[in-house]
């Protein structure tokens, strides 16, 4: 098999662009699923159609609720079924705000815009304190370092292979790969 090197900035700014150049009477439908990794990115993609776009109709489209963390398990049954439980988002404003908060580490206003968002979006505040979990403070480690350590003594194996699938059947809402 041929190693193929994607230029993901050119892949991703591409697909950015294409969002600037539609009309307002476009509907933008995103596909995230409710870990840390996939919410962050979400964030940031209303961040920038706040910046950049027009006042599009903006939904999110999830995982079935008994997976939340993926939709590689997903057929094509339920992959028409997660576009029709497609959620609006209406707060833009505010998602766009998370990115903000996330990216300068804007903690305390990160979490508060988190509990806002929670009666309609009880995923946003999950992945907010897994986020704040992971950085504990000054040579401390985080939520992530201590399940490791803790599966690397239970299993007494650093082995990747080993550690890896059990790591994210524990801490799934990291989002560190789909199985």
């Amino acid at each position: 098999m041929e190693n193929v090197e994607v230029d993901y900035d050119l892949m991703i700014r591409s697909q950015l662009n294409q969002l600037i150049g539609y009309g307002s009477e476009d509907t933008i439908y995103c596909r995230f699923e409710e870990d840390l990794f996939c919410q962050t990115n979400l964030w940031f993609l209303v961040y920038f159609l706040q910046q950049h776009a027009k006042r599009n109709l903006v939904y999110l489209v999830r995982p079935k609720p008994d997976s939340p963390f993926s939709f590689a398990a997903c057929n094509t049954k339920e992959l028409v079924e997660a576009f029709q439980r497609k959620l609006e988002i209406k707060d833009t404003k505010t998602f766009s705000e998370l990115y903000e908060y996330y990216a300068t580490q804007q903690h305390e206003k990160l979490l508060t815009n988190a509990k806002d968002l929670s009666p309609d979006y009880p995923f946003v505040l999950p992945a907010v304190e897994a986020h704040l979990a992971r950085n504990l403070g000054f040579n401390r480690p985080g939520k992530p370092q201590q399940i490791i350590k803790q599966l690397i003594e239970e299993n007494n194996t650093q082995k990747l292979n080993v550690i890896f699938p059990l790591f994210q059947k524990e801490a799934a809402i990291y989002g560190f790969g789909d199985l």
